[in-house]
C-alpha cells in the first residue's frame, strides 16, 4: 500500500536506501533470544491451566526483562550506528542522519519486544479476537503514521522517529486498559521473579533460532542485491515480496486464529483435536494460496505496474517465482504451527535457518549470472530440500499421525490444485477486460471458486463438511439476522 507514496515523495534510489537500513534494523529482531513466543505461548498454557499466579509472575518478569533488554540495544545501537560508515551496505552520504534513523530503527525493533506482550495479552486469556483487532489497529496505525510522515516531506529521521511512536503509544494505551480491567494482574515489574528467566530463555532458544533464520530469509537478500544490483533492484524485489506477502498475510489469519486453539489443545492433552485443528488449517491456507499464487502468475505484472507507475524495471519474472514460492510454502509453513504452539520447535527453526543460509548463499554466487531473479528461485529451491518434507513429518510425530498417508493426500491435492488453479486462471486472464481491477477480481475470485469446488468434492472428508456447512450457514443466518 506504502510503495506508491515511497515512490511519489521519495527517487527509487532513495527508497532502495531505506530498505538496506531498515533490513540492518531488522537483524536485531533476535535480539529477545526467541522469548516473546515461547512466553505468550507459556502465558496461554498457564491461563489454561488455571495457575493465575504463576501466570501473572511470568507476564512481569517477562516485561522487565523486555525492558531491559529495549534500553540497553537502544543505547548501543545509538552509540554504533551514529559512528559507524555504512558503506559496506552501499550508502555512502549523510553517515551521521543515515546512522541516527538506523538507531531509530533499531529502538522500534526492540521496543517492539516488551510492546507485543502487552498487545498479545488478550490472547494469553483467551480473547483473541481483541489481540487481533489490535494488531490490524497497529499495522493500520504505522500505515496512516509512515504515510503522513511522507506527506509532510519527512526524511529518514523524522520518519523513522514517527514509526517508533507507534508501538510506545499504543502499547501504553492497551496497558492503562488492562489494569482497569484486571487490577489482578497490574501490568508492572513488581512481581518480577528472577527463576523464571532461565526456563524462558531456555524455551526460546528454539524461537531465536526460527528469529534469526526469517531474519535472515527477510534481509539478507536485501543486502546481497544491494551489494551487488543497487538499490532500483532491491526497491523491485523487496516490492514484488510485498505484494506476495499480501497473500501470506491473509492466509497468516488462519495461522493466527488456529494457533492459540493449537497451544490449548495440546496443552490439555487432546490430540484428536489437535489434528483435526491441523488438517483443517493445511488445508484451508494450501486452498488460498493456490489460487492466490495461480492469479498472480497471470496478473501479477498488470498489478505491479499500476502500482508503482511503472517506475520499476520489468518484474514479471520476479512476480512469477513468488508465485510459485506461495504455493509450494503454503503447507509446510502452516503445519509448522504445530510444534511452534507447543513450544516443541527446536527441529523447525533448525530447518528454517539451514533453509534461510542455504538460500542466501545460492542467491549470493547465482545473482552475477542469473541477475535477481536467482534470489526467489533460490528460495524456492532451499525451502523445498530443506522444510517441505521434515516440517510436515515433525508436525504429524508430534501429533502421532501417519505421516506417510498425510503426505500422499497433501502433495497429490496440491498438485492436482495447482493444476485446476492454473487452468482457471488463465482461462479467465484471456477474458478482452482491459483495466487492471476489474481483471484481478475476475481472475481472482474465479480461481478461487474453483479450487475451492475442487477442495470440497477431493479433499474434504464427511465430517468436514458437515462441520463447514453448519459454520457457513450459522454464519448466513447471523448476517441475515
Amino acid at each position: 500500500m506504502l510503495v506508491p507514496l515511497f515512490l511519489h515523495y521519495w527517487s527509487p534510489a532513495r527508497y532502495g536506501e531505506w530498505l538496506v537500513i531498515s533490513s540492518l534494523a531488522a537483524y536485531l529482531s533476535s535480539a529477545d533470544f526467541g522469548m516473546t513466543s515461547a512466553a505468550i505461548n507459556e502465558l496461554t498454557q498457564r491461563y489454561c491451566r488455571k495457575e493465575f499466579d504463576r501466570f501473572v509472575q511470568l507476564l512481569h518478569t517477562a516485561l522487565t526483562v523486555y525492558v531491559c533488554l529495549a534500553s540497553f540495544v537502544t543505547f548501543l545501537g545509538y552509540v554504533l550506528f551514529t559512528r559507524l560508515s555504512l558503506s559496506w551496505v552501499g550508502i555512502h552520504h549523510d553517515s551521521h542522519e543515515v546512522g541516527i534513523a538506523v538507531a531509530l530503527l533499531v529502538a522500534q525493533v526492540v521496543w517492539y519486544f516488551p510492546c507485543s506482550v502487552i498487545l498479545n495479552y488478550y490472547r494469553t486469556i483467551g480473547d483473541f479476537h481483541k489481540s487481533q483487532w489490535l494488531g490490524n489497529l497497529y499495522q493500520i496505525l504505522m500505515v496512516v503514521v509512515t504515510a503522513a510522515g511522507l506527506a509532510t516531506g519527512a526524511g529518514f529521521v523524522r520518519l523513522a522517529a514517527l514509526q517508533l511512536g507507534v508501538p510506545l503509544v499504543l502499547a501504553a494505551l492497551v496497558a492503562a486498559l488492562i489494569n482497569v480491567q484486571y487490577p489482578d494482574v497490574a501490568l508492572g515489574f513488581r512481581r518480577t521473579a528472577l527463576k523464571e528467566i532461565g526456563p524462558l530463555l531456555r524455551t526460546g532458544s528454539s524461537f531465536v533460532v526460527m528469529t534469526i533464520g526469517n531474519t535472515i530469509s527477510m534481509q539478507g537478500p536485501i543486502l546481497v542485491i544491494s551489494l551487488t544490483l543497487g538499490p532500483l533492484f532491491v526497491v523491485a524485489y523487496s516490492t514484488v515480496r510485498t505484494l506476495a506477502n499480501s497473500v501470506r498475510q491473509v492466509v497468516g489469519v488462519f495461522t493466527a486464529a488456529a494457533w492459540p486453539e493449537l497451544t490449548v489443545a495440546q496443552a490439555s492433552g487432546n490430540r484428536e483435536l489437535a489434528r483435526r485443528i491441523h488438517r483443517g488449517l493445511v488445508i484451508a491456507t494450501t486452498c488460498m494460496s493456490t489460487a492466490a499464487g495461480a492469479s498472480l502468475w497471470f496478473v501479477g505484472p498488470q498489478i505491479m505496474s499500476a502500482w508503482t507507475r511503472a517506475h520499476l524495471p520489468d518484474t514479471t519474472q520476479l512476480i512469477r517465482w513468488f508465485a510459485v514460492q506461495v504455493v509450494l510454502q503454503a503447507p509446510w509453513i502452516a503445519s509448522s504451527c504445530v510444534s511452534e504452539s507447543a513450544n516443541r520447535n527446536r527441529f523447525l527453526s533448525l530447518l528454517y535457518s539451514g533453509s534461510a543460509v542455504t538460500s542466501v548463499v545460492i542467491s549470493a554466487f547465482a545473482i552475477r549470472y542469473f541477475g535477481v531473479v536467482a534470489v526467489p528461485a533460490s528460495i524456492v529451491l532451499a525451502e523445498l530440500s530443506i522444510c517441505a518434507h521434515f516440517v510436515i513429518k515433525d508436525s504429524c510425530k508430534l501429533l502421532n499421525e501417519d505421516y506417510k498417508v498425510f503426505a500422499f493426500l497433501l502433495w497429490t491435492r496440491v498438485f492436482l490444485l495447482i493444476g485446476v488453479a492454473s487452468l482457471t486462471a488463465w482461462s479467465f486472464f484471456l477474458m478482452p477486460i482491459e483495466t487492471v481491477i476489474p481483471r484481478s477480481i475476475v481472475v481472482s475470485s474465479g480461481t478461487a471458486l474453483a479450487v475451492c469446488t475442487t477442495a470440497w468434492f477431493c479433499w474434504l472428508n464427511r465430517a468436514e463438511k458437515k462441520r463447514l456447512s453448519s459454520t457457513l450457514l450459522s454464519f448466513a443466518e447471523r448476517v441475515a439476522a
